[in-house]
This record gives C-alpha cells, sequence and structure tokens, in this order.
C-alpha cells in the first residue's frame, strides 16, 4: 500500500532538507506552505487565518503521516518575545492538532531546551527542566500530546547543515571584518541534516517508540566546532577567539549542554515509494 506524508512547514529549514531527501528518494509527499502559492504538492497554510486552517481538514486527513516543522526556534527570540513564540509554538500548534484524525501517525519535532542542561546524555523519559521559554513552551506541547497514540516526540539535540543560522551570521561578521567569539563551555552531540531527514523518514515508516532522541555519539563545543568550521573553509584561526559563557547563560536562559541520549532503528522505507 502506498503512503502519503505531509510536510507542515516545507519553508523551514528541515523542512527543506526533507522535501529535497523525499523528492530523491521517490517518496509520495506534499508540503505545507505559508506563502500564497499552491500547486499538486503544495498546500497554503496560514495558522493565523482560522478560516483557513479550518477550510484544510479535509485535505489534511488524506494523508498517513504528518511531520510538524514549523517553531520560533531562536532561544533568544523567544525570551524577548514570549507572546510572539507562545502563538506560534503552543497555540497555533495546538489548533492545527485538533484538525487531525486518530489514524494518522504524527512527528512533532521537539528539542533538547525541555532539559536544564546540567545533565548530559539526557534520555528520552529524562524529567522535564526547562530554562527558557522556548524549551517551556516544547513542554506545554508534548504533555498535551504524549499520551496520544498516533504521536511521536522527536527532540533534535542540534542540527549541523551549511544554511545554519549561525553559520550564516559568522560569515557575515567575517566579512565585516570582525572576529568570531565562540563558547568553550557550551556543548551538544549535533546530528547532520543528511543523517536527521533520513532517521525522520525511518520514524515515520516504521518506529513505533513516543519519544526519540535524534543526535550524534560525539559531544563537541561550540568552540571546536567552530574551529572544525574555520579550518574546513580555510578560514584564518586568528580570527576565532574562545570565550567563556558566563553572562551570556544568565541573559538569554541559555543552557550548558544539549546533549540528548541516541538510539539506532532499522529502516523499512517501501511503504512511502511512490
Amino acid at each position: 500500500m502506498t503512503k502519503k506524508i505531509l510536510i507542515v512547514g516545507g519553508d523551514s529549514l528541515i523542512g527543506k532538507n526533507l522535501s529535497i531527501y523525499l523528492r530523491r528518494k521517490g517518496v509520495n509527499f506534499t508540503i505545507t506552505s505559508k506563502r500564497k502559492k499552491t500547486g499538486k504538492n503544495i498546500i497554503f497554510l496560514d495558522l493565523n487565518n482560522l478560516k483557513n486552517i479550518n477550510s484544510l481538514k479535509e485535505k489534511i486527513n488524506s494523508f498517513d503521516v504528518i511531520i510538524y516543522c514549523i517553531s520560533m526556534t531562536n532561544i533568544r527570540d523567544c525570551e524577548l518575545n514570549p507572546v510572539i513564540s507562545y502563538n506560534i509554538n503552543v497555540k497555533q500548534t495546538m489548533l492545527f492538532f485538533s484538525l487531525i484524525n486518530k489514524k494518522i501517525k504524527v512527528l512533532y519535532l521537539s528539542t533538547a531546551s525541555v532539559f536544564d542542561g546540567f545533565k548530559k546524555r539526557c534520555g528520552e523519559r529524562e524529567i522535564y527542566k526547562p530554562l527558557n521559554q522556548y524549551g517551556i513552551q516544547k513542554c506545554i506541547v508534548e504533555k498535551k500530546i504524549i499520551g496520544k497514540q498516533n504521536y511521536h516526540i522527536i527532540r533534535i539535540s542540534k542540527v549541523i547543515s551549511n544554511e545554519m543560522e549561525i553559520l550564516l551570521d559568522w560569515s557575515d561578521k567575517l566579512k565585516r571584518g570582525e572576529k568570531i567569539e565562540a563558547y568553550t563551555n557550551r556543548y551538544t552531540n549535533p546530528i547532520k541534516m543528511d543523517l536527521l531527514v533520513n532517521k525522520i523518514l525511518q520514524i515515520a515508516v516504521c518506529e513505533r517508540r513516543k519519544i526519540i532522541h535524534l543526535s550524534n555519539d560525539k559531544v563537541i563545543s561550540r568552540y571546536n566546532f567552530a574551529k572544525k568550521w574555520f579550518l574546513d573553509n580555510d578560514i584564518d584561526l586568528n580570527k576565532l577567539k574562545p570565550v567563556l559563557a558566563k553572562q551570556s547563560f544568565k541573559q538569554a536562559n541559555l543552557i550548558k549542554n544539549t546533549e540528548v541520549e541516541n538510539r539506532n532503528f532499522e529502516s523499512k522505507l517501501n511503504q512511502f515509494k511512490k
């Protein structure tokens, strides 16, 4: 039986990369977009427009799997704009979920920020201890859906991609002749984008666990990550400055470690072939 996937948030970084990967694999999928364009594989979705959302109920429920990628993820932006971020990360998310019937498998992309970062490699059953608005908002949604049979929570440590916001920011600063400051005491076990989208598809196909952590086995500091990026791109290391994150943690409620436990599973992709 051929199954269909809906990527909610096709304009997001993960949504775009999922689309590229699924297209390459010959998987039957559709995306939602906040841009006013429609087509065979594109659905216009405005989560601020209740009429638009309600009009899509029948179409949304024609899919077998929904991957929910919409989120305001920048921790500082969430802290500075708690009302806006709550509306996107909680209200709009739950409004969309209210339209989905129980037969559809839903993958909800979450974060390691649901933990406080003091414990390394938090497990999938670790107790919630968010320190910032982003983590709090993700916790609220997780708690609302965790008992529902058709929902699966995917917590991601950090994603490595050339389109990462921090890499784009570093590139702009270097063009302006500025030095890059990178924390030596913030750690994560990041996962590469191509591996992430592969794992998400595997979960869509065959995973039954309700909470899944996606990360890497190797833990790295923000500074060492920056150093590797500098070397890979032949950038002068004198333009990189190691710094300790002290006041920044307090100001933005940053967590020291975004490490999560990583577990493997097998793939069965044939269910989703066109």
